[in-house]
């Protein structure tokens, strides 16, 4: 069976007990959370975000690009315009990330790039080599950004233990 096939199945599941009346027009947690696009990594499980409580934006290595940064953005403006704006950001970022292979350039980022129709440069700049690091650099870019007045945190999640490790 396909994973689109297995999907409509357990949409059909979802749908029966679906009740419209339990999920709110803003988030309830008045957040929006940036992770990995990772299958190892779901802020459902993690954080026990319910549907309805928060934005998730799930990228390649949960990093801050300008889109991304546009994205957040607009999710406040949005709920702002629906009477609630943002009130936090959460980044958080995790070990064993694939695009830590990124900053080490080289054949393989370049043809990677290639394929991305990118740059090893841009690929450079997403690596998520040292979580702490990296939450700590898209923490304090978000917090500079003249379009947002919100609070902005930022986790490191462990793929080892499950863990969230708070960055400052």
């Amino acid at each position: 069976m396909r994973a689109s096939d297995e999907m409509a199945v357990r949409n059909s599941e979802f749908a029966k007990l679906f009740d419209r009346d339990t999920v709110s027009d803003v988030p309830l947690l008045h957040a929006l959370v940036v992770t990995c696009m990772d299958f190892r990594v779901s802020p459902a499980h993690f954080a026990g975000i319910s549907l309805g409580d928060a934005f998730v934006l799930r990228v390649i290595g949960g990093r801050l690009t300008e889109e991304v940064m546009g994205q957040i953005v607009g999710a406040d403006a949005l709920s702002e315009r629906h009477g609630n704006g943002l009130e936090e950001v959460i980044i958080v970022h995790h070990t064993g990330c694939a695009t830590a292979s990124f900053a080490d350039g080289g054949d393989l980022v370049a043809a990677l790039a290639a394929r991305m129709g990118t740059t090893s440069e841009v690929l450079h700049e997403i690596a998520v080599d040292d979580p702490f690091r990296t939450v700590a650099e898209d923490v304090a870019k978000l917090r500079a950004h003249p379009g947002l007045d919100v609070v902005v945190t930022g986790f490191v999640y462990d793929l080892d233990d499950g863990r969230l490790t708070p960055v400052r």
